[in-house]
């Protein structure tokens, strides 16, 4: 009996090719033994590396102006506050004239009066000769430094009792350093003007580790928080050499043109994206790159069903899209679904498209845009 259930057992195990072997399944398939994958086909895009952070947007210290008054008064009038939005040619501050700034002009115009009674007087001596030449060029100097000092005291202000200062461009008041009744001295600045058609400046703060990649004239894109669909497009200016004290982060300052809108305000909270460099590269879905000991590889579907191992180094990658190279093959396809079941030389069997992906790829229909890898 013994011997029997083992021979019984070896005839279910070894089948001779020919004979009729009762225990061998005759409805087997040949894809029992193959996998089933989803595939993508291998694409090369243009990559570009970006670096991303958040700044506040301000004025440029290039579209700063100080505006003061030339002698010493007391302020009467203030027709703006801190922050408000002026225009060319408005009314900014009102001083009064201090009484020794009158009194400066009154004198150079009392001067003049006497130079010039003094020049005729001499002339008159010359044609009777009683008076000499070099006493006529005296007299005549004397005019002329009147004058001058006269002209001087004009362009002090020394002969306006009130001084107004008026806006010179568009912008806005960025600091006002005085207030109603406060007497100031010759050439104190009384507030500082922005002028807003000359672009604006951001400042960004980055990990030590990614600002010792950003070089100065790098392509940025700027963008507000809250209205992410308005960009303004910029350049690096200048990279600070050490960490902020405050933010711990290495300060970079961006140029950008003059915003169209308000969203652009100094003070504005921004995303920036700095351009650091830009290539081509072969471009996956990042499921298809998969890790083991031995690295990151691939699956690619060799012409006769088998799946190819290739080992790949990874560069680039978003959420949806990764950058590979290695020894690629363009014209074969990549394994994006079923590549964990898979062995090098494995034999495939690929999945029907999507009804979706189907419907894309009808003949009339518009090919979907692929996204770019961009981080």
């Amino acid at each position: 009996m013994r011997n029997y259930l083992i021979a019984s057992a070896l005839a279910s195990l070894f089948c001779v090719a020919g004979a009729d072997c009762a225990f061998a399944d005759d409805t087997a398939s040949p894809q029992q033994s193959s996998v089933e994958v989803q595939t993508a086909p291998l694409r090369q895009e243009t990559l570009t590396d970006v670096i991303s952070g958040y700044g506040t947007v301000a004025t440029s210290e290039d579209a700063m102006v100080d505006v003061a008054f030339l002698h010493a008064g007391q302020i009467s009038q203030l027709h703006i506050r801190p922050g408000e939005s002026v225009r060319a040619g408005q009314k900014l501050i009102e001083l009064t004239a201090d009484p020794s700034a009158t009194l400066s002009f009154e004198r150079a115009q009392a001067a003049l009066d006497f130079a010039k009674r003094d020049l005729a007087r001499t002339q008159s001596l010359v044609a009777q000769h009683l008076a000499t030449n070099a006493q006529l060029a005296a007299a005549q100097k004397a005019v002329d430094d009147a004058e001058a000092a006269l002209a001087t005291e004009r362009q002090l202000g020394n002969d306006r009792r009130i001084d107004i200062a008026t806006a010179a461009y568009d912008g806005y008041i960025a600091n006002l350093a005085v207030a109603l009744g406060d007497r100031i001295q010759p050439n104190t600045t009384v507030l500082k003007l922005a002028r807003t058609d000359q672009g604006v400046r951001v400042t960004v703060g980055f990990e030590p580790e990614d600002a010792r990649r950003i070089q100065p004239s790098m392509p940025t894109e700027i963008s507000p928080v809250f209205a992410a669909d308005q960009h303004l497009e910029g350049s690096v200016r200048s990279i600070g050499g050490t960490l902020n004290p405050a933010s711990r982060r290495i300060d970079t300052w961006i140029d950008a043109p003059a915003s169209p809108g308000p969203s652009m305000a100094p003070g504005t909270a921004v995303a920036v994206r700095i351009t650091v460099a830009q290539h081509i590269g072969w471009v996956v879905p990042r499921q298809a790159v998969l890790r083991d000991d031995r690295g990151d590889y691939i699956f690619q579907i060799a012409d006769d069903g088998k799946a190819r191992r290739v080992t790949v180094q990874t560069g680039l990658q978003t959420d949806q899209e990764i950058e590979i190279a290695g020894q690629l093959d363009p014209a074969l396809k990549v394994v994006t679904l079923g590549n964990y079941e898979l062995q090098d030389g494995a034999a495939v069997r690929e999945q029907g498209p999507p009804a979706a992906a189907a419907a894309a790829a009808a003949p009339g229909s518009q090919p979907a845009s692929q996204p770019g890898a961009q981080p």
